[in-house]
């Protein structure tokens, strides 16, 4: 069978691509934003809270934060990936010498080759986005750009590129896949002569079909490639071993099962840092708050300190349970002693018991409370906060 491989129809489809992917970005992008938010966020937020707070705290136009990297990179990443999919799809047409790809597995593979083609443009492109995206500062691609290649180089830049691949591969082979597959149900069911016989909206829902489809398959791996570009943005993660990712990466996940409320549920001015400490770096700047503050030196993901955090946090932020006036502030510092940065910190501190709570004043350890009953860590804690302040 002839297969056409000329210029024209190769300028063609990159073409057709970079119009598809700068669409999608113009449509997409505040709904991603509030995506990459939620997938970021250590408080448990909802989509609902997500979008209030962005505009009261940012305004509307933070909706397209980060637009400008992903509105020609993901234009260049859709021309790639419907440039590998289409060549795939014509060497193998070419090799095999049929009409057309079977479903599974030539059409998968072919959408897996695009997926591989377009991740190393989508994974510092998605990474710029994501950055933006995750922080509450209005900061310019110029700037996000420096401060990766001042800290990290080139490896920076492509940080999470190993998942990335693994999140395209799958994602894209879904798609493909079951994008031809609803074509080919479309033909048949409305009894079309071929694929040009279908119309517009049909070819639109059979795009947002598949777009179900890749999502269902590939979330899960796109949650951990966020963390990965965002959490682990201090750690130079670049191709990360997977038993190293694996153990890293659900250790991040399992420091999260206790969550600080809502800022919408907050009835107090206290501050609750929402991200455990995990070395002197991360609580430098913390500990020259002008309040009182509650280092509370834990072990994420025991069932006893959890309560105790918990506990902390239940009585900081709520009024009817804070004891103290609403006009004396305290601050919370959760310190993460499973690490070897927060057991430098719990020597420093004379900590010998987990947990542990370290009351500070001025930056001077004034009084501990080490809980005797888990069960009244709740009103033991309160008392203590209103005896020792």
């Amino acid at each position: 069978m002839s297969v056409d491989e000329s210029l024209s129809r190769k300028v063609k489809d990159i073409a057709a691509g970079f119009v598809g992917g700068a669409t999608q970005v113009l449509i997409g992008q505040p709904f991603d934003l509030v995506k990459i938010r939620l997938q970021t966020s250590p408080s448990g937020a909802t989509s609902t809270s997500i979008v209030r707070l962005v505009l009261q705290k940012e305004g509307p136009l933070a909706f397209y934060k980060g637009t400008l990297a992903p509105l020609f990179g993901v234009g260049a990443c859709v021309s790639l990936q419907f440039y590998g999919f289409l060549e795939t799809k014509r060497q193998l047409l070419k090799r095999l010498g049929n009409l057309e790809l079977l479903l599974w597995p030539q059409t998968y593979l072919a959408g897996a080759a695009a997926g591989l083609v377009n991740s190393p443009v989508t994974a510092p492109v998605e990474q710029l986005r994501i950055l933006s995206q995750a922080s509450t500062k209005s900061t310019s691609l110029q700037e996000t750009v420096r401060a990766i290649w001042r800290q990290q180089g080139t490896r920076g830049l492509y940080r999470g590129l190993g998942v990335t691949v693994v999140r395209e591969c799958q994602a894209y082979g879904v798609w493909f896949m079951s994008y031809e597959w609803l074509l080919q149900t479309v033909v048949k069911q409305r009894g079309y002569k071929g694929r040009d016989d279908v119309t517009t909206p049909e070819l639109l829902l059979c795009g947002a079909a598949a777009g179900n489809a890749l999502w269902l398959s590939s979330y899960p791996l796109d949650v951990i490639k966020s963390n990965v570009q965002t959490l682990m943005a201090n750690k130079a993660a670049f191709v990360l071993p997977v038993r190293t990712f694996l153990f890293g990466f659900l250790s991040q996940f399992n420091k999260k099962l206790i969550y600080p409320p809502n800022p919408d549920q907050i009835t107090t001015k206290n501050r609750l840092f929402p991200t455990y400490i995990e070395n002197s770096t991360e609580l430098g700047n913390i500990i020259l708050t002008k309040e009182p503050l509650l280092l509370n030196f834990t072990m994420p993901g025991d069932e006893k300190c959890n309560k105790v955090t918990q506990s902390l946090f239940d009585i900081l932020s709520d009024k009817s349970k804070y004891p103290l006036a609403v006009d004396k502030l305290v601050s919370l510092a959760n310190i993460a002693c499973d690490g070897p940065g927060g057991r430098e910190l719990q020597q420093n501190y004379a900590v010998s018991k987990i947990p542990t709570v370290v009351l500070l004043k001025k930056q001077m350890v004034v009084d501990r409370f080490i809980p005797s009953d888990v069960g009244r860590s709740e009103a033991e804690l309160s008392e203590w906060i209103k005896s020792s302040y």
